[in-house]
């Protein structure tokens, strides 16, 4: 009767090593969406100048495997993509690009990825109205608004993914349904349907606002189905607001952990918006 017993007992050894193996190993993803501010001369203590090194500190503390960034201006891409260059990759459009009164491009879309870690095999941008491939705002957005994508090969696994970083509008409800609607689309038709896909961005409404079914019908909200999860909002107002507007949406892929970044980064806020990250396991 020992040897069945013993038996017994090393597969349960085994099996429980197994799975202290696959908790503790490095995730197959880890994925930031920060929305940095745009530089302005209004913000005072936390203008940009005062939190610019803080942004470039909560990336080397983190250390995303790719990052998508709202809201930058000219300036402000110049410093991230010098700053973080060597270490990253990027694609970028600005909203207002080819607009000559805003020789800047205006607010961007920067994703960005581990050259060490990532080859790119294809990207592209689009702005979020009903002409996107060219200079244009959607219905009643008060602004332009874009989204910037890629596909990327995982160097180590070979695996492929879809990422799309993207902002909607602040102020246009009807603006906001058709850019959910849109990122849904362009998702599931970029991605195939069936490798992970990813798409994040200050979305400027809460998880559950009916203009965000689009993206619910296809994706699911990390923040809200991951085992390990906080629940603190994304937007500070530079300590006037608190607002749960950032999100990151998968599909094809498990959540781990997500978090949203409110430490100190030496500065009291690095930006209005708080950066959010999860970490991912592909299926």
């Amino acid at each position: 009767m020992k040897q069945p017993l013993l038996l017994g007992i090393a597969v349960l050894m085994f099996c429980g090593a197994a799975t202290a193996s696959a908790s503790e190993r490095n995730p197959d993803l880890k994925l930031m969406s920060f929305n940095v501010r745009y530089v302005n001369n209004i913000d005072g203590d936390n203008s940009w100048k005062n939190r610019r090194q803080a942004v470039i500190a909560v990336v080397e503390s983190e250390q995303p495997d790719v990052i998508g960034f709202q809201e930058p201006r000219g300036e402000q891409v110049e410093f991230l993509c010098r700053e973080l260059g060597d270490r990253y990759a990027n694609v970028k459009l600005g909203g207002d690009y080819g607009d000559k009164r805003y020789p800047g491009g205006g607010s961007h879309m920067i994703v960005m990825w581990r050259r060490d870690k990532y080859l790119m095999l294809d990207h592209g941008s689009f702005w979020l109205s009903p002409t996107p491939g060219r200079l244009s705002r959607g219905w009643d957005a008060m602004c332009r608004r874009v989204a910037v994508w890629v596909k990327l090969l995982d160097l180590k696994s070979g695996r492929q993914f879809f990422y799309m970083d993207t902002h909607f509008d602040h102020k246009g409800r009807e603006a906001r349904l058709h850019e959910a609607e849109m990122a849904a689309e362009r998702t599931m038709a970029l991605s195939g349907g069936s490798m992970p896909a990813f798409v994040s961005g200050d979305l400027n409404m809460k998880v559950d606002d009916p203009s965000l079914e689009p993206l619910r019908r296809i994706m699911q909200p990390a923040g809200q189905t991951g085992p390990e999860s906080d629940d603190k909002p994304s937007f500070n107002g530079f300590g006037q607001s608190a607002l749960y507007i950032d999100h990151i949406f998968y599909r094809n892929a498990k959540p781990r952990r997500y978090s949203t970044l409110d430490g100190d980064y030496g500065v009291p806020y690095v930006s209005d918006h708080y950066p959010i990250v999860c970490t991912f396991d592909f299926e």
